[in-house]
């Protein structure tokens, strides 16, 4: 008897019930691995496109979001090869209906192009280069990743660069592009830069000057470009990033002066690295330049790299989205940490930031699992911070030792097991 997996079963039962695709498809599944499954993949993108209104946002259109997204979990060759010859024609069919009757909404039709991306096939090329060029499509925030797919398959780099070299693409599909462009051009990839030309040099101006903080992180990847173009165009847009007023920017002109045999790159860089809130950049710079002989020994010690690593964790877009405005050791010591069933050296680190405009002061740890506390009530001092950060390592592990709730509580009562220091509160 042919055995049926979970996916099979989920994707033959929306065939002939319909419903809301997404909450039929089963948790945790190995994906697409037969050929069977592909083909009810082919079928199941088929009722979904059948159905699909031109109103955005719909339950049609999310359960053709969700078959779409089935050619992102395939795990064999031979349900990977059915999906090529038979899905991706499918998939180009809609991105044609798009640009010819507009019957799809632009952020699925740009998923399409992420997926025809990632399988890497060349004649796809040019369906992403009519969907970048697309005033509805080109600002999607997508298209960092469909670039970054797009970078994976190396015959599809230069097709890419050329094709949107002339004109640019504009708002989000710009920025991406030029993401893109920069990182090909800093893995030594042959060509020339699309922005090194006269449209391209107004546009790095205009991503310096715009004054606006949601755009800073624009001004970086324009900074980044700075290697790749005209000598004398690099110079005059570099002065703007010296004076940038975000810092990271400024860090940034630092790795393209340093990129481009400029001492006085490295000399900053290895200025920033002394600063623990921008250490970690800093010090990954100089390393990527071949000059870890930069790094001042201080950046080096496990102080200093304890601090570092909770403001890059704090930086990430997850987070705080931007470095703390300041880091410090509120207390250190070696235990023996359950989470982990080793002794281990632990750092609680104090860190302030913005909040609404006021200066917030809240706690991290490193040493283990880097965790932020976010403003938790019940850390009252350091050693709240070990028990609530132990109750929370042991949660995530799935250890059944774990208290139900992050209560300090049990944190210390946990602790104090092997740490006499946590047998009294405070201590």
């Amino acid at each position: 008897m042919f055995w049926k997996s979970e996916l099979h079963k989920a994707l033959t039962a929306w065939l002939k019930d319909g419903g809301n695709l997404q909450e039929r498809l089963p948790r945790n599944d190995s994906g697409v691995v037969s050929e069977v499954e592909a083909r009810l993949v082919c079928s199941v993108l088929d009722k979904a496109l059948s159905a699909c209104p031109i109103a955005q946002y719909s339950p049609a259109s999310y359960n053709l979001g969700a078959a779409i997204g089935l050619f992102q979990s395939v795990n064999s060759e031979r349900a990977a090869a059915v999906l090529r010859s038979q899905g991706l024609p499918r998939l180009r069919a809609v991105v044609g209906t798009y640009l010819q009757q507009r019957h799809i909404d632009a952020d699925t039709v740009v998923f399409v192009a992420k997926v025809l991306a990632a399988y890497g096939e060349p004649d796809d090329v040019e369906l992403v280069l009519r969907l970048a060029r697309d005033a509805e499509c080109e600002d999607r925030y997508l298209w960092s990743v469909i670039f970054s797919v797009v970078g994976s398959h190396e015959a599809n780099v230069l097709p890419i660069v050329d094709g949107l070299r002339d004109p640019l693409p504009r708002k989000f599909c710009g920025i991406a592009f030029l993401d893109f462009c920069n990182e090909a051009a800093n893995r030594g990839a042959s060509l020339k830069h699309p922005f090194d030309s006269v449209e391209g040099h107004l546009r790095l101006k205009e991503l310096l000057s715009s004054e606006d903080e949601s755009d800073f992180s624009y001004a970086i990847s324009a900074t980044a470009a700075l290697p790749f173009i005209d000598k004398d165009a690099s110079s005059k847009i570099a002065a703007m990033a010296e004076s940038h007023p975000d810092v990271t920017v400024r860090m940034e002109c630092a790795w393209a002066q340093a990129k481009m045999g400029q001492t006085s790159g490295l000399e900053r860089l290895a200025e920033f690295a002394r600063n623990p809130v921008f250490a970690h950049r800093a010090i990954r710079y100089l390393e990527e330049l071949g000059h870890a002989e930069r790094v001042p020994e201080e950046a080096r010690a496990p102080e200093a790299m304890a601090l570092a690593e909770m403001a890059q964790w704090l930086a990430h877009p997850n987070e705080l989205g931007v470095p703390p405005e300041d880091v410090s050791v509120a207390d250190t010591r070696e235990l023996f940490w359950p989470p982990t069933n080793d002794r281990r050296r632990l750092w609680v680190i104090r860190y302030k930031h913005r909040a609404d405009g006021e200066l917030v002061e809240d706690y991290g740890l490193v040493g283990s699992t880097t965790w932020a506390m976010f403003g938790s009530s019940a850390v009252r001092g350091p050693l709240d911070v070990y028990a609530v950060h132990c109750c929370w390592e042991l949660q995530a592990n799935e250890d059944p030792r774990a208290p139900t709730d992050l209560s300090t509580a049990a944190g210390h009562r946990i602790l104090a097991e092997r740490n006499p220091e946590f047998r009294l509160r405070g201590a």
